[in-house]
């Protein structure tokens, strides 16, 4: 359960992430957009390169924030799986135990059948165990004698 609650728990640095670089991108927006309107105005040209001084600084911080969410999706989707692993794993061995208490109590049935059998009378000869299906059932073979 712990490994549950660890991956599920990743999950939650990925949505930081997915949102800060959508709010990088959209100031970079913001800022590309104000450096559009100051392009062609006379008198501006100052105030232009900073404006494009700040596109690049924002698309520098775009870039970050894309890196970062880019490692942390990655790290979720290897925690999810790794889940998936070990879930299958897990699935796997539960399956098999109870294949094999099956067997179990099925070879206990048998030999308690065939002892009760034993105890009324009825011969071995007259017993045949059949394991079809993995299940035994005790069929009484009726000769005539």
């Amino acid at each position: 359960m712990s490994c549950f609650l660890f991956s599920f728990c990743s999950l939650f640095f990925l949505f930081p992430s997915r949102d800060a670089h959508l709010r990088k991108c959209a100031e970079l927006e913001e800022k590309r957009a104000a450096a559009q309107r100051l392009v062609g105005v006379a008198g501006n040209e100052t105030k232009l390169a900073a404006a494009h001084g700040e596109v690049a600084r924002a698309q520098t911080v775009v870039n970050q924030a894309k890196a970062e969410l880019d490692e942390v999706s990655t790290r979720v989707l290897e925690e999810v799986e790794r889940f998936k692993r070990e879930k299958l794993a897990d699935f796997k061995d539960v399956l098999l135990d109870y294949v094999q208490l099956q067997i179990d109590y099925n070879n206990r049935v048998r030999s308690c059948v065939l002892c009760a059998l034993c105890v009324v009378g009825v011969s071995a000869s007259r017993v045949h165990v059949d394991a079809d299906c993995g299940m035994f059932f005790v069929v009484w073979l009726l000769r005539a004698a």
